[in-house]
C-alpha cells in the first residue's frame, strides 16, 4: 500500500484537477455531497482497475483548510511491499503481546526456572529478532549491491531464528504451569501438542513450497514465460492465503481449549 500525501496547496489543486478530469473516462468517481462539482466538493473519491493492480484515490477539497490535501492509496501484488507490511505488522503485534504480558505479570521477571524461564527467553528472543526484521528491510542495500548477499544472509538467518525460537517458547507452554490453563494433567498437554506439532509441520512445507515457488518463478523471469509465471504468482498466493486460515484455526483450537 502506497500514501502520498501533498500539502502545498497550489501543487494539491492542480494534481486534484488533472486526476478529475479522467472520471468517467479512464476511472470511476464518487463526489460528495452528490452531484457537486469541483472544487466546491468536500471529497472525491476515484477507482480504477488495472489488471493485477487496483488504484484508489482520495481527494480533498475543504475550503477553510488552505494547507489542501490529496492521498492516493493503491493495492498491488507486490512480493516486496507486502513482505514489508507483514513484518511491520507482524512487529506491532509483537509489540501488544508485549504490554499483555508485562500486565498479566505485573511487570515482574517469572524466573528462570523450566519452563516459565526458559518460555520468556525464547519469546524475547524471538520478539527481538522479528522487530529487527523491518528496521533491516529500511536500511538494506540495492539488489545489485556487492554487499546484497550478506543482508540476505543475515535477513534468513534472523528470520529463520527467530521463527525456531518463537516455537521452543510455545512448546514451552504445554508443561505445568502453562498446561494447568489448558485443562491437561500433571505430566504433558497432549491435545495442545498435537496442535502445535501439526502446526509447525504445516509451516515448515508452506515455507519450503513458498521457496520453491520463489525459485522457479525466478528461473521464469529469464524465459519470458509470462503465463507460468504469472501461475506460479496465483498459486503462491494461495498457499499464503491457506497459511493464515490454517493460522486462525490453530489460535482459535487453542482458544476453544483454554476456555472449555
Amino acid at each position: 500500500m502506497a500514501v502520498k500525501i501533498c500539502k502545498e496547496y497550489k501543487v494539491s489543486y492542480e494534481f486534484q484537477q488533472k486526476a478529475l478530469d479522467e472520471c468517467g473516462i479512464k476511472k470511476g468517481c464518487i463526489f460528495h455531497p452528490d452531484g457537486c462539482k469541483p472544487p466546491k466538493c468536500l471529497l472525491a473519491f476515484t477507482y480504477n482497475f488495472t489488471g493485477e493492480v487496483i488504484e484508489y484515490e482520495i481527494s480533498s477539497f475543504l475550503k477553510e483548510n488552505l494547507s489542501n490535501r490529496y492521498i492516493a492509496i493503491g493495492f498491488s501484488d507486490d512480493q516486496e511491499m507486502m513482505h514489508m507490511t507483514l513484518n511491520t505488522t507482524g512487529s506491532l503485534l509483537i509489540a501488544v503481546s508485549f504490554i499483555c504480558v508485562f500486565i498479566a505479570e505485573n511487570g515482574k521477571w517469572t524466573g528462570k526456572n523450566f519452563p516459565k524461564g526458559i518460555h520468556a527467553i525464547l519469546g524475547m528472543t524471538a520478539s527481538i529478532g522479528a522487530f529487527l526484521q523491518p528496521i533491516m528491510g529500511i536500511y538494506r542495500c540495492t539488489p545489485k549491491h556487492k554487499l546484497r548477499i550478506l543482508f540476505n544472509c543475515a535477513h534468513a538467518i534472523l528470520g529463520y531464528g527467530s521463527f525456531i525460537c518463537a516455537a521452543a517458547s510455545i512448546w514451552c507452554a504445554t508443561y505445568p504451569p502453562f498446561s494447568y490453563k489448558l485443562g491437561v494433567n500433571e505430566d504433558y498437554g497432549i491435545v495442545p501438542r498435537s496442535l502445535i506439532i501439526t502446526f509447525w509441520v504445516i509451516t515448515v512445507i508452506t515455507a519450503i513450497t513458498l521457496e520453491t515457488l520463489s525459485i522457479l518463478k525466478n528461473q521464469l523471469k529469464l524465459y519470458s514465460t509470462n503465463a507460468k509465471y504469472n501461475y506460479l504468482q496465483r498459486v503462491q498466493l494461495a498457499t499464503v492465503i491457506g497459511f493464515i486460515l490454517i493460522a486462525l484455526i490453530f489460535v482459535s483450537g487453542l482458544v476453544y481449549i483454554i476456555a472449555a
